[in-house]
């Protein structure tokens, strides 16, 4: 049994043999690769010319370029002209009569021009000069004249070389006596620059002509930029002196306004002038509620045992009362009572001024309206005593 199972086995192992043979495929014979024939005298005039390369030039070949961009120019920066008044500073005092320097800082290119001037509140030149012009700097000096007092305003101007105005620069001043005096001149002492008035109230001028000839004075109130007269009052002065008058402000005026006075008429050889600027409110207005003095002066000199009126105007006094306190330097009170406004703004008290005073004293006048502890409007002056002879 054992014998037949490994015939078996022989016999199939050489029928798988066999078939493997058999199933192989044939290999094919390498053939060589076929070589081209010369071709004939038909077939070379049939084809195309062939180019010599070895001889030819080469030509340049286009090519795609960005289009050019023009280049950008790039702007130089203007500047525009700078111009500022450094000295003297706002509300400087100026010298009547007098020379001021002027100065300040600027950014300016050449041919550029520099002007300055010197205008009243009420719009009068007063002095003009040309300044000089530095690198960053200006600088120049104004001649004051002696026959306009009061505030004003200076400006100083950046010019083009046509005069073409480019910027400028203005600052308040006030142009006040100071020594050495000049020879001729007119002061305003009462009203005080920006005192604040009531309509239908009295309005007290008063101040120093000094003049050999005297002339007529003229007091006004101007309103609308200054330009039109809404109150005033006329006067002759023989010469040099303290003068002082008042005028009644209409009901119906109200808002910015000019005080002036004047000596002679304007564009005459003894034509001076003063201002100052004021605003008036309504009658009854909380805001025109203020006080002024109008006797006696600041500084001026009495002698113990006189009795003298110190009187002035109330606007829109709080039921027409006026407190006033009079006190020496010394702590010493003279007085302390209220007394009545009229319709029209004036008050008065009578003092008697001690006969025992030691020395030359200060004694000091307070005016105040409302509550005396909290007053919506005070005024102060001060004057000497002088011991009795």
């Amino acid at each position: 049994m054992h014998t037949t199972r490994t015939l078996i086995l022989l016999v199939l192992l050489l029928g798988l043999a066999a078939c493997s043979e058999a199933a192989l495929p044939t290999p094919i014979p390498t053939a060589a690769p076929p070589v081209p024939a010369s071709p004939t005298a038909d077939e070379s005039e049939a084809l195309p010319a062939t180019r010599d390369l070895s001889t030819a030039t080469p030509q340049p070949q286009p090519t795609s370029q960005e289009p050019t961009r023009p280049a950008t120019r790039t702007p130089t920066p203007v500047i525009a002209p700078i111009l500022s008044i450094g000295s003297p500073a706002p509300g400087a005092r100026l010298p009547l009569g007098g020379e001021v320097e002027v100065s300040g800082f600027t950014y300016s290119v050449p041919g550029m021009i520099l002007q300055l001037g010197l205008t009243s509140h009420t719009g009068w030149a007063i002095a003009t000069a040309t300044g000089e012009l530095e690198t960053g700097s200006w600088r120049g000096t104004l001649q004051i004249p002696a026959n306009v007092y009061g505030s004003a305003e200076l400006t100083a101007a950046l010019l083009d070389a046509g005069g073409g105005l480019l910027t400028t620069d203005t600052i308040p001043v006030f142009i006040e006596l100071a020594e050495p005096r000049p020879e001729s001149y007119l002061t305003l002492i009462r009203p005080q620059p920006d005192l604040i008035a009531a309509a239908g109230h009295a309005l007290y001028f008063d101040g120093n002509l000094r003049s050999d000839t005297g002339g007529r004075m003229h007091v006004a109130v101007l309103m609308n930029d200054c330009q039109e007269e809404v109150t005033d009052y006329s006067f002759m002065l023989n010469g040099s002196t303290f003068w002082q008058v008042y005028v009644i402000l209409p009901e119906n005026v109200e808002g910015p306004a000019c005080a002036v006075v004047t000596k002679d008429e304007p564009g005459s050889e003894g034509w001076m002038a003063a201002q100052v600027p004021l605003t008036i409110y309504p009658r009854d207005d909380e805001r025109g509620q203020s006080i002024a003095f109008a006797h006696p002066s600041a500084g001026q000199r009495f002698t113990g045992g006189q009795t003298i009126n110190v009187n002035g105007v109330a606007y829109n006094a709080p039921n027409g009362e006026v407190h006033i306190n009079v006190t020496t330097e010394d702590g010493r009170v003279l007085a302390d009572t209220t007394v009545e406004a009229d319709r029209n703004g004036f008050w008065l008290l009578e003092l008697s001024l001690p006969p025992d005073a030691d020395g030359l004293t200060q004694v000091q006048v307070q005016a105040s309206l409302g509550d005396p502890l909290s007053p919506s409007a005070t005024a102060q002056l001060i004057f000497n005593l002088a011991p009795a002879q």
